[in-house]
């Protein structure tokens, strides 16, 4: 099989994805219920765009399930969870991001980046924009898309 070939299991697996990627983009507050469905999937770029769109949907009643989320997690996933409690905007998810703030995490590189997204005037508006985005994704591949060095090994 040729490197850029790919196997029906992959083909699902993007399926997949870009199924919760319409869920979000739909904007529609519907998805809501799916995408809390798809945060406990195994697979980490899945979980990490479900989480994402919860804030992106500014599923306010969401507020515990992505503090545990970001509680439970590490790397992508985590990051995303900070981000969509960063895109809620109500006095809970501000009060966090402070928390977070002062918290001995908010030195880990990743984390900077995303608090980062909500400071100043910005601050818990919810209002990152899709460059931030971007640049946030680009950091999370460079790191190796928050997979840790064993996993990243078996796969070579």
């Amino acid at each position: 099989m040729r490197a850029h070939e790919s196997t029906g299991a992959s083909d699902s697996g993007t399926e997949e994805y870009l199924k919760v990627l319409e869920l979000g983009y739909a904007n529609n507050p519907a998805a809501i219920e799916p995408l809390v469905c798809l945060t406990a999937r195994e697979g980490v770029l899945m979980r990490a765009a479900a989480v994402s769109f919860l804030g992106t949907l500014r599923a306010t009643e969401q507020f515990p399930l992505l503090r545990s989320i970001y509680a439970g997690n590490t790397h992508v996933v985590k990051a995303m969870a900070l981000k969509s409690i960063g895109d809620l905007d109500t006095n809970e998810s501000r009060a966090f991001l402070v928390e977070v703030r002062q918290s001995k995490v908010a030195k880990e590189p990743t984390l900077r980046e995303v608090l980062a997204l909500y400071d100043g005037p910005k601050l818990g508006r919810g209002d990152a924009s899709a460059a931030d985005a971007r640049a946030l994704a680009m950091t999370f591949a460079a790191q190796g898309g928050g997979q840790s060095q064993r996993s990243r090994g078996r796969r070579a």
